[in-house]
């Protein structure tokens, strides 16, 4: 894979980032009312748009036009890893959300997403690059959390507050790490 192949790959990473990061930030919002979930739901719709911005911004500055698209030869996004991990993922979200639903246990879906894709994560840490590691692992806190938190008062919106915005965080962080990594690779060093 080429390195401006791997840019692209990276920044599209970076936008699914901040697309998912608002995505958790409005999830834990419905845990929260007033004041607090206005400010949780403002705060994560506008850094998710910043990074998904910024990375749109920085692929089209870079050149687009030398850039191929997501999913061509040789793509992360068409191996072998990546479909069957996505389609575990995907089966075990389904499969394990209506076993908590028609158990009872609904209100421990934000947990049980955060632990999937944390597991997601690391085995994408395996296949594609270690920073996947600590996004993994920041999932897998945060599902923890959030069956704790559950578990310690009983209600679905402390479950989804505390998983959300341990989630949100961490999406957000590995798209800021991925737009600075994206920069500093096409500034390099500088010349004299």
């Amino acid at each position: 894979m080429t390195q401006r192949v791997a840019d692209h790959e990276a920044l599209v990473g970076v936008v699914i980032a901040g697309g998912f990061g608002i995505g958790w930030a409005l999830w834990a919002a419905t845990g929260l009312t007033g004041g607090p979930a206005v400010a949780v739901r403002i705060a994560g719709v506008v850094i998710g748009a910043l990074i998904v911005a910024s990375a749109l911004w920085l692929r089209r500055a870079v050149g687009s036009g030398a850039v191929a698209p997501p999913g061509g030869p040789g793509s992360m996004f068409r191996s072998r890893g990546y479909l069957v991990s996505v389609t575990a993922e995907l089966i075990a979200l389904v499969a394990g959300n209506a076993i908590l639903g028609t158990t009872g246990h609904s209100r421990y879906v934000a947990a049980w997403t955060a632990l999937v894709v944390g597991v997601h994560f690391v085995g994408f840490g395996r296949l594609y690059a270690p920073m996947f590691y600590w996004l993994g692992a920041a999932f897998i806190v945060a599902a923890v959390v959030g069956a704790a938190a559950g578990a310690a008062d009983g209600t679905r919106q402390t479950i989804a507050t505390a998983t959300g915005l341990i989630a949100a965080a961490s999406l957000f962080v590995a798209g800021g790490w991925g737009l600075l990594e994206a920069a500093s690779s096409r500034i390099g060093p500088t010349r004299r």
